[in-house]
């Protein structure tokens, strides 16, 4: 099978519900005529192997398994098939192909030749390459147009360096050893540069974390042949004297050594020192903390200073409660010191679990950001989406932290007689939440007003209770159901908030056609104005956030936000679209816009995670694209809480 029904087959497997065309055009990014085409062709192919796609009028396509045995051995198979990336079908795909070429090629190449080897026209070849240009202008590099010759990238060394490594490396959510593409030295000779690499770490007794090893083997591969093709690094960075007096120094110059020999390949000095930075860096980042000091072991006033100022940024707009845990300061002052370095030179860094931590701790992810804000604010110093990706991970970690310090709730069950009815809900409770919730005892109402009323947190009634009381109550059937249980569980982890109060009827905007970003942002901000809950800065607010890491998750899905609070009240407003449209690297179709209250102490932790598990379920996804109604919308939303 070829790329696009081997993702139309993983995206029937893993279903729970029918899927339409359109949802499956926006995933795989073609037409939805496209779609039917080629179910048929993998229809075609599943009758041979056990199975079948079936159709439904106004629901979509589900796959069925007739024959378990024929269909295990196709889903090995399938499994273990290596897709051949020679003709991309996709664009992404397209546009890193393209990426891949202008960047290894040195010298210069023709429009009509890539068309012909893409196998598309030159109109669709002309729109591919706008998005490439737009790649490489992050690193300062062009695309020189020159008549009757072609197309050729242009820039600083060290720059179409940087950019090599990130879209011909950075492809794989694996910490694993990352293969180069094939044309990028030999597999002997990439063996061998790898056992190089360990050999002199083991003799000189230097610790390199794996990920940083993944990183040095990669720039010593680009290195390698970027020297073989004539394009050496020109120009040292400051302090090299400072460089020179350190083992890891020496340790460059002995590697490098070797792999002159090896390869036969001349490095200039300029390679040593920038060798030595991947080694200063990645020693400071792998070091461990074997015993719990202070904070004055460790953190230097300097670096203090910057934790300090990016908590703060993190607390002004997220109210985390993260800025006096001393383990997540240490973390930091760790990976920071190297990370300050890395942006002195102008080195980058290579985050592999990147697209994980943006898909599945967005929190900890836009947490970092505004830590990163915090630390430019007052240093100058800033760090693209990689490095913030680090950072989310000492964050997260904090989160989670802070979250098994969780104190349990207190609730006492309230019906109307009393034992028998009062008794089934609280076992019912008992067994779904377990030990998130700590039930008191039942009671019937005629007692509850002798009931110590103080000593718990809320109630959960069967019955309706006329009586002010000083806790409040929660109704619920003698046998719950799924959204009594959503209600419990968002007073659970929010005491008096329930997260249906958030989404308001009025800002749901259901099946709109805009055709970009920009569209579905401006006419957020349109309401929002008209509504008296936005200023007419609201929108530039959006289009600043954008600029920092697009919202766009995955699954079809983003989650905009002003880059600072902006509105008088917390709420999230919502618009599905018929089609999906592009924002940034991915499809949307369902756009969450979070407003967060000025200046607000709320914790918003639960909502975050309701939107997480919502982006991370592409069924859920699916169903509330569907959606016509605020109450259809939200009888799925608590479902998923």
């Amino acid at each position: 099978m070829n790329h696009r029904l081997k993702s139309i087959f993983k995206e029937l497997v893993g279903a729970q519900k029918p899927l339409t065309s359109s949802y499956l055009s926006g995933i795989i990014e073609v037409s939805s005529r496209t779609i039917r085409q080629d179910i048929k062709e993998l229809g075609a192919i599943l009758r041979e192997n056990g199975a079948a796609i079936r159709s439904e009028a106004g629901k979509g396509y589900t796959l069925t398994v007739n024959d378990d045995r024929l269909f295990k051995n196709f889903l090995q198979k399938v499994n273990d098939e290596k897709v051949s990336p020679a003709i991309p079908n996709l664009p992404e795909e397209r546009v890193v192909y393209l990426l891949k070429r202008l960047l290894l090629s040195g010298d210069y190449l023709k429009i009509e030749q890539l068309a012909e080897e893409l196998h598309v026209s030159k109109t669709t070849l002309q729109n591919d390459l706008k998005e490439v240009k737009r790649h490489l202008r992050k690193y300062d590099i062009e695309l020189e147009a020159r008549p009757n010759y072609g197309l050729k990238a242009v820039g600083d060394e060290m720059r179409i360096r940087f950019c090599i490594s990130e879209y011909l490396f950075n492809r794989t959510k694996s910490g694993a050893r990352r293969m180069p593409p094939v044309d990028m030295l030999t597999d002997r000779e990439k063996d061998r540069l790898w056992h190089l690499l360990l050999e002199e770490f083991e003799k000189s007794h230097l610790f390199i974390a794996e990920i940083a090893l993944n990183n040095l083997f990669i720039h010593l591969v680009i290195a390698i042949q970027r020297i073989q093709q004539g394009h050496p690094i020109e120009g040292t960075p400051k302090n090299v004297d400072q460089l020179k007096q350190t083992k890891e120094y020496d340790v460059a110059k002995s590697l490098m050594k070797k792999i002159e020999r090896q390869f036969d390949v001349r490095f200039p000095e300029e390679e040593a020192v920038y060798i030595t930075l991947h080694l200063l860096g990645a020693k400071k980042a792998a070091q461990k903390i074997e015993v719990s000091p202070s904070m004055d072991e460790v953190v230097d006033q300097e670096i203090y200073a910057l934790i300090n100022a990016g908590l703060n940024e993190i607390e002004s707009h997220l109210n985390l409660g993260l800025e006096k845990d001393e383990e997540l300061i240490i973390g930091l002052s760790l990976h920071l010191k190297p990370a300050i370095n890395r942006y002195r030179f102008r080195m980058n860094i290579r985050n592999p679990l990147l697209e994980d931590i943006k898909n599945n701790y967005p929190l900890a992810f836009e947490a970092a950001l505004y830590f990163a804000k915090g630390i430019e604010r007052v240093s100058g110093v800033s760090f693209g989406e990689h490095e913030c990706g680090y950072f989310a991970l000492h964050i997260g970690a904090a989160m989670e932290r802070q979250k098994s310090r969780f104190k349990r709730k207190k609730a006492l069950v309230v019906c109307a007689t009393g034992i028998g009815s009062a008794q089934l809900l609280y076992y019912r409770l008992k067994s779904y939440f377990g030990e998130q919730l700590r039930l008191v005892g039942t009671t019937d109402l005629s007692r509850l007003t002798s009931e110590r009323l103080e000593e718990v947190d809320f109630v959960i009634s069967t019955v309706r209770i006329h009586d002010q009381l000083p806790v409040p109550v929660i109704y619920a059937n003698t046998i719950p159901s799924e959204a009594d249980l959503a209600r419990i569980k968002q007073h659970i982890f929010e005491g008096n908030h329930p997260l249906a109060n958030y989404f308001r009827r009025d800002l749901m905007f259901f099946r709109q056609s805009f055709r970009n970003r920009d569209e579905v942002l401006a006419h957020f901000s349109k309401v929002l104005v008209a509504k008296g809950q936005a200023d007419d800065h609201f929108l530039q607010a959006l289009l600043d956030r954008e600029a920092v890491a697009p919202t766009s998750y995955g699954h079809l899905v983003a989650i905009p936000h002003p880059i600072t609070p902006q509105t008088q009240e917390t709420f999230v407003a919502v618009c599905t679209l018929e089609k999906p449209i592009h924002w940034g690297e991915h499809s949307v179709q369902l756009v969450f816009l979070l407003c967060v209250k000025k200046g607000s102490q709320e914790d918003l932790q639960s909502l975050y995670q309701l939107l997480v598990k919502i982006i991370n379920q592409p069924a859920t996804v699916h169903s509330l694209i569907k959606c016509k109604t605020y109450d259809e919308f939200m009888n799925i939303v608590l479902k998923e809480k």
